[in-house]
């Protein structure tokens, strides 16, 4: 069966660390991105609305990628600590964990490197985006 791809990408908003820590908690993401663009590291999160239908044989899929915010980081770890209510947020490597403080209120999300079609697209708005910023 043939498959037929389209994928939107809203336009991405530069923002704090700490608001894309918040936006994944508050959106219930169970991982974060990061992508790295011209040598430049960022942590990504975003939502994605998918559709599908099948129409003479050929299978039609349309991804909306929408909320999309990031923020520069200076080295990809693979783990964010996060605790709202005792103030802080660590990027850490999970060899880290055990120096950590974890408490009920502690959250940990995994961060994610590897790359698919969404995540290419999602890159290519963002360094879209820096271009146009200069």
């Amino acid at each position: 069966m043939m498959c037929n791809y389209e994928i939107w990408v809203d336009e991405p908003i530069e923002t704090s660390l700490k608001n894309v820590i918040q936006k994944a908690f508050f959106k219930q993401k169970h991982f974060l991105w990061c992508i790295e663009i011209e040598g430049k590291k960022f942590l990504v999160v975003f939502d994605v609305n998918s559709s599908t239908k099948i129409e003479n044989g050929i299978h039609f899929v349309k991804i909306a990628i929408s909320n999309v915010l990031f923020t520069e980081i200076k080295e990809t770890k693979e783990l964010v600590v996060y605790d709202h209510f005792k103030g802080f947020l660590r990027l850490i490597n999970p060899g880290e964990l055990e120096k950590e403080h974890i408490y009920e209120t502690t959250i940990l999300i995994p961060i994610l490197s590897y790359t698919d079609r969404v995540i290419q697209q999602v890159a290519q708005k963002i360094a879209e985006f820096l271009r146009n910023k200069k």
